[in-house]
């Protein structure tokens, strides 16, 4: 349990064993609180401050709250595509089985403001553009409830693809809106 003003540290991966903690920079680290590892169920709730940011961050880095960190580590154990948003709609992650759908490395974006991830891969469906506001993933952020829906997309290579996506809010405790989940799969034409 933590005490008074414990001291917690972040530790890159490379020294940890059991990553336990996504920051915003896109790593992985272990929370430590003076030398012993903590597990999820451990911290109720915490924030985390990335030790640095990733490129294009401002130097004042907002922190995530411990439930949209421990989605990120969820999603980055999942064999089915998932990305995932902060409460602004900015994308904090998405994991390998996402990249080879989207045609595009997490490790080579980490930074994609709203505006970019819901025009980037071009998505439609019955042959027209989709706006922003039609897609499951912008419905559970505005709507804050979950939402599903198919259409296409255009990855990084070029190729269409046709996906099935649902989209579900990531809510704290105090009923304020965290970020959102979309998880994803290709479809077959129909």
């Amino acid at each position: 349990m933590l005490r008074g003003h414990a001291r917690l540290h972040l530790v890159p991966l490379e020294r940890s064993r059991d990553p336990s903690v996504a920051t915003q920079d896109g790593g992985l680290h272990e929370l430590l609180h003076d030398g012993c590892s903590l597990a999820p169920a451990n911290v109720k709730t915490a924030r985390v401050l990335a030790a640095r940011p990733p490129l294009g961050h401002a130097a004042a880095v907002d922190q995530y709250p411990m439930e949209l960190i421990l989605v990120r580590h969820l999603a980055s154990r999942l064999a089915v595509p998932v990305f995932i948003v902060d409460a602004a709609g900015d994308l904090v992650y998405f994991n390998e089985p996402a990249e080879r759908v989207l045609g595009r490395r997490y490790d080579e974006i980490r930074i994609m403001p709203f505006e970019e991830w819901t025009t980037a891969f071009l998505p439609s469906a019955d042959g027209r553009r989709l706006d922003p506001a039609e897609l499951p993933l912008v419905a559970a952020l505005r709507q804050m409830t979950p939402a599903h829906s198919q259409f296409e997309i255009v990855n990084a290579a070029g190729a269409r693809r046709r996906l099935e996506v649902t989209a579900f809010p990531v809510i704290a405790p105090s009923d304020h809106l965290i970020g959102a989940v979309a998880m994803f799969w290709e479809s077959d034409p129909e």
